[in-house]
C-alpha cells in the first residue's frame, strides 16, 4: 500500500454498506477482533465494575474522573429534571406509534423547548434527562400517567427503575442487570448505523437533539434494536417445539432448516469480531449466576454452542458464527420479569443514546466536514 494511503476502494466494495471502509475517527471506543469492544482502552471486564455515571464521565471527558469529580458530575446530572410543561407536551407524542419512536420524537420536542445552542450544555441536558424521558414514555404507554420523579435520591439508573410502572419481584437483581446492560450498550465504535447516522445528520449543522433523534430512527430497525427481541422469539420457539428437553441434534435440525429458508439466526455473528462478543460473555455469566433454572436461559446457554456449530457447517467460510450481545440480552430481561418485549428496543436506545451523543460531542469540537459521499451513476 502506498505511503499515506489508508484504504483502497475497488468496485467489490460497492453495495457493501461501507463495510470496513474508514470514514473518520472514533474518540470514545474501538473494536478489537479478538478482545471485543473497548471504551478508551478499557475492556468491559473492567468497566462493569464501575457505576454507569463513571463510565459516562469517561466517554465524555476522555479520562476517568476522581471520586470528587464524578460526585459533582452525578449531582449535576441527577438534579437536572424535565419540566412539567415538557412532560405534559409528551402526552401528545405517545399512543400513536411504538415506544422507541415516541422516545425519538420526545428528544426532538426537548430540543424545541430547551435548546441552549451551547454544545456542552445541550449534551449534558440530554444525558441528564434520558432516563426520565424513557420512563415517562413507558408510563404513558402503560397507563397514560406521568411518573413522579425521585431525582438524586437513588442514583442515575436506579431512579429510572423506580419510575417504571412494573412490579419487579427481584428489583435488586433487575437493577444490577439493567446497570450492566446500560454500560455494555453505551457505545459501539463509530461504524454502528445509529452512530454513523447521528454523525452524518450532525455534520449538516443540525443540533444534537435532532441528530440523536435521527440516530434512533436508524436504530429502530429489526436488524438493530429489535435483534434482542428476535433472538428471544427464536429461543421461545425452540423451547416450545422441544418442550425444553430436546436433544442437541433436534435443535440443530431446527436451526439448519431455518438457514435453508434463508432466515437469520439473530444473536449470532458480528462483522468486526472473530470470537464470541465479550458483552455476550459477561451476560452469559450473569445469567448463570442469577437465573440458571429459567427455561429460556437454559435454552440460551445451549444455543451458545449449538448455533455456531450449525452456522459453521452451513457456511464453512463464515468469519464469525459466535454469539453476540443480542443472543442473551432479551432472554435475560424476560427472565428478570420484564416480559413486555415492546420496551426492549427503548431500553437499549436509552443506553446507545449516551454513546451517540458522546461521539457527536467530540466530532463537533473537531469541526468535521459535511458528509457528502459519491455515488456512481448506473442505469438499472
Amino acid at each position: 500500500m502506498r505511503e499515506g494511503v489508508v484504504f483502497e476502494i475497488t468496485k467489490d466494495h460497492l453495495h457493501k454498506g461501507l463495510r470496513d471502509i474508514p470514514v473518520g475517527y472514533s474518540s470514545t471506543s474501538y473494536v478489537d477482533p479478538y478482545k471485543g469492544v473497548f471504551y478508551l482502552g478499557r475492556s468491559f471486564f473492567e468497566l462493569v465494575l464501575k457505576d454507569p455515571l463513571e463510565v459516562i464521565y469517561l466517554l465524555f471527558h476522555g479520562r476517568e474522573g476522581s471520586a470528587a469529580e464524578v460526585r459533582v458530575f452525578a449531582q449535576e446530572i441527577e438534579n437536572n429534571l424535565c419540566s412539567q410543561e415538557f412532560l405534559s407536551e409528551m402526552r401528545k407524542l405517545t399512543k400513536k406509534t411504538d415506544p422507541l419512536s415516541g422516545f425519538s420524537m420526545a428528544l426532538q420536542l426537548l430540543g424545541c423547548m430547551e435548546r441552549k445552542k451551547d454544545l456542552k450544555e445541550d449534551c449534558w441536558n440530554i444525558i441528564a434527562k434520558l432516563p426520565q424521558i424513557a420512563a415517562t414514555v413507558i408510563q404513558l404507554y402503560e397507563n397514560g400517567e406521568i411518573p413522579s420523579s425521585c431525582a438524586g435520591e437513588k442514583g442515575y439508573v436506579q431512579n429510572f427503575i423506580e419510575m417504571l410502572p412494573f412490579s419487579l419481584v427481584q428489583k435488586e437483581t433487575f437493577s444490577a442487570l439493567f446497570s450492566l446492560l446500560q454500560i455494555l450498550f453505551y457505545d459501539d465504535e463509530g461504524g454502528a448505523i445509529e452512530t454513523f447516522v447521528g454523525r452524518v445528520v450532525s455534520s449538516a449543522s443540525v443540533d444534537i437533539y435532532r441528530s440523536l433523534s435521527a440516530a434512533l430512527i436508524a436504530f429502530s430497525g429489526d436488524l438493530v434494536s429489535f435483534a434482542s427481541v428476535k433472538s428471544l422469539e427464536l429461543l421461545q420457539e425452540i423451547e416450545e417445539v422441544t418442550q425444553g428437553i430436546g436433544l442437541d441434534e433436534e435443535i440443530e435440525k431446527i436451526l439448519q432448516e431455518k438457514l435453508e429458508k434463508k432466515e437469520l439466526l439473530f444473536g449470532f455473528g458480528h462483522p468486526s469480531l472473530r470470537v464470541e462478543d465479550s458483552r455476550a460473555t459477561l451476560l452469559y455469566n450473569f445469567a448463570r449466576n442469577h437465573y440458571p433454572g429459567h427455561p429460556l436461559i437454559k435454552m440460551a446457554l445451549r444455543m451458545r454452542y449449538l448455533a455456531p456449530k450449525v452456522l459453521s457447517h452451513s457456511y464453512p467460510r463464515i468469519s464469525n458464527p459466535f454469539a453476540n450481545v443480542h443472543a442473551i440480552s432479551g432472554a435475560l430481561l424476560y427472565a428478570a420479569g420484564l416480559t413486555k418485549t415492546q420496551y426492549y428496543p427503548l431500553l437499549f436506545a436509552l443506553a446507545r443514546s449516551v454513546g451517540v451523543v458522546a461521539q457527536i460531542f467530540h466530532e463537533k469540537k473537531c469541526k468535521a466536514s459535511l458528509v457528502h459521499p459519491h455515488y456512481f451513476y448506473r442505469l438499472r
